[in-house]
Formats: C-alpha cells, sequence, structure tokens
C-alpha cells in the first residue's frame, strides 16, 4: 500500500515517516516509489530534497552506499535506538560510554554502507571532550585566551601553526 500525507504534514515529516516505515537501506527514487503520487504532489528531485532536510534535523539515517540495483547512491534508514544496530552509521563506537557522545552529521564518504565510522569521522572538539574530560565551555575559554590575550610574538613562539590557521578559517590577509 502506497503511503499517504496526513492532515497538514509538513513534506519534511512525511519524509521521515517514509524511512521510518521502512527496515532497509534505501535510495531517493526507491523511497519515492512507497508514496502515493496523487495525495503527494512532488518530484523525485524535491522528494529527495525533503530526504535531505529530514537528515539534517535527525529524523532519519543517511550513508552513501549501492542501491538495490547495485548503483552509487544516497541511501536512507530510519534511526535506530540501540548501540550495534547496523541501520545506525550516526552512532559512534564510543556510544556504549556512559556519557552521551557524538551523532555525527558531516558527509562520511565509506565503500561499505554498513560500516561504523572510524575516529577520524568523530569532530575533535568531542574526542578532546571524551578522552580528557575537557568540556567544551573550558575548551573554548581557553582558546579564546590565548587568541585575545597572548601577544602575537608569544603565539608565533608556543604555537607556529595558530596564527595561519586562524587567519586560513576567517579568510583575512596578515
Amino acid at each position: 500500500m502506497k503511503m499517504k500525507t496526513k492532515n497538514n504534514e509538513q513534506k519534511t515529516v512525511f519524509a521521515a515517516r517514509v524511512v521510518n516505515s521502512q527496515d532497509d537501506w534505501l535510495s531517493a527514487e526507491e523511497l519515492y516509489e512507497l508514496i502515493d503520487k496523487r495525495s503527494v504532489r512532488t518530484t523525485v528531485e524535491k522528494f529527495s530534497s525533503n530526504l535531505s532536510d529530514a537528515f539534517k534535523k535527525g529524523m532519519v539515517n543517511k550513508c552513501r552506499g549501492l542501491d538495490k540495483s547495485g548503483r552509487g547512491r544516497i541511501l536512507y534508514a530510519k534511526i535506530a535506538d540501540t548501540w550495534g544496530n547496523k541501520l545506525s552509521p550516526s552512532i559512534t563506537p564510543f556510544a556504549h560510554v556512559d556519557k552521551p557522545f557524538v551523532q555525527t552529521e558531516q558527509k562520511v564518504k565509506r565503500t561499505n554502507q554498513h560500516q561504523l565510522p572510524a575516529v577520524l569521522d568523530v569532530p575533535l572538539g568531542r574526542l578532546l571532550e571524551y578522552v580528557t574530560d575537557v568540556s567544551e565551555d573550558d575548551l573554548m575559554s581557553v582558546l579564546r585566551d590565548l587568541i585575545y590575550s597572548t601577544p602575537t610574538r608569544e603565539l608565533r613562539e608556543r604555537y607556529p601553526a595558530l596564527e595561519d590557521t586562524l587567519f586560513d578559517i576567517v579568510g583575512g590577509d596578515e
């Protein structure tokens, strides 16, 4: 049975509902075939955009992989709520630790769609927080003090790459 939108249901919410009704990784084209085209006036391109928005809002999982025809596609799956479930590539290997860790949102290229993220897929701040038990506020305070309170000469001597990195980030010239 094809899926229909509910009264006043946003297209992003509907796209997430379609994904969450399935127990497998599916491409936008495969998911598009599951909807009733009479109740949802959309194209596969617009539906794909709704799926991407649903991913950005944390409503579905997303990864690159092969669809059922063997073509490389972006695949979507429901959010899994348990550690180790093969449908949860956004849960890091550290998720079993008692403190909350990371749900990555950046695009990660993988050849195996069921492969769990590597340490390099986790943002550096989250790793520092886990390894050193330093909070984001503490880390930002240290960086703020370094940047705003330390003379440039001392920064260049102690942290030679910091000044160049900061100018690269903000796009300014020396």
